[in-house]
């Protein structure tokens, strides 16, 4: 079955296709992402962070402090599957290339796309305004240098009360990707996009695969930038304004 996605599309827009396979992703797939003990993980659920997935300890500095003692290094920070609850956003580290800092070659990866879940608290402080966005996950700014920043393999909810929250505010080139990851408004449906690709001038090569984005303001932001974004079986559902809207960013979607 073939389902059209309505989108809002920039002057700049070189592909404008937008088909999606709507049985690709309905279908739940078991999964169970697990790493040999040797592997170098870096499991946040372990000593020295001790994050605890039961939705309703605060996470966001053991997780953060995981992130940020792995800055630059092709790390994969590992979340067991739990409900991990966060109050504040998770900012990629800064690591050092060539001098300068760059926010790079850092992968956050939950074990399974349902079972490992990021939820932002209820009314979480800075979250509230559509007109004053912040992300849950912020991969970066234009200082960076972001080749294989990734996220995989989990489920980001804004919770409710939160109208200006961002799932991801995407920073991301070489290498990078996010896949296999759902990004939902949560109670009623707040929050003021899914995918940020507006704010940061230098994004992708991109891979978003297999991602489904429900209940923002929008689903997908796209702004100018030299390089592109490749989607492939992405879902945007109950978005209430656009799906894609898109600012001169080159898409291939598919």
């Amino acid at each position: 079955m073939i389902r059209w996605i309505p989108l809002v599309l920039g002057l700049r827009l070189s592909i404008c296709w937008a088909v999606v396979g709507a049985g690709a992703l309905s279908a739940a797939r078991a999964e169970s992402i697990v790493f040999p003990a040797d592997a170098g993980v870096v499991d946040v659920t372990q000593p020295p962070y001790n994050a605890r997935g039961d939705g309703k300890t605060d996470c966001s500095a053991a997780i953060q402090q995981a992130l940020q003692d792995h800055p630059d290094q092709n790390c994969v920070i590992y979340l067991p599957n739990g409900t991990y609850l966060v109050s504040t956003p998770l900012l990629w580290p800064f690591g050092t290339q060539l001098g300068q800092g760059a926010q790079r070659a850092t992968i956050l990866q939950g074990q399974s796309r349902s079972g490992a879940v990021l939820k932002l608290a209820d009314y979480a402080p800075g979250y509230g305004s559509l007109g004053s966005p912040r992300a849950v996950l912020w991969l970066g700014d234009e200082r960076s240098s972001p080749e294989r920043n990734s996220v995989r393999n989990l489920t980001i909810n804004t919770g409710a009360g939160n109208n200006g929250a961002i799932g991801i505010l995407l920073n991301v080139a070489e290498q990078g990707c996010v896949r296999e990851v759902t990004i939902v408004a949560g109670g009623t449906g707040s929050g003021a996009a899914g995918i940020d690709a507006s704010a940061v001038p230098r994004i992708g090569p991109c891979l978003i695969k297999n991602v489904r984005i429900e209940g923002f303001d929008t689903g997908l932001r796209a702004g100018f930038t030299v390089n592109s974004l490749t989607l492939e079986n992405c879902e945007f559902i109950n978005q209430k304004s656009t799906a894609i809207r898109n600012r001169g960013q080159v898409l291939s979607i598919r």
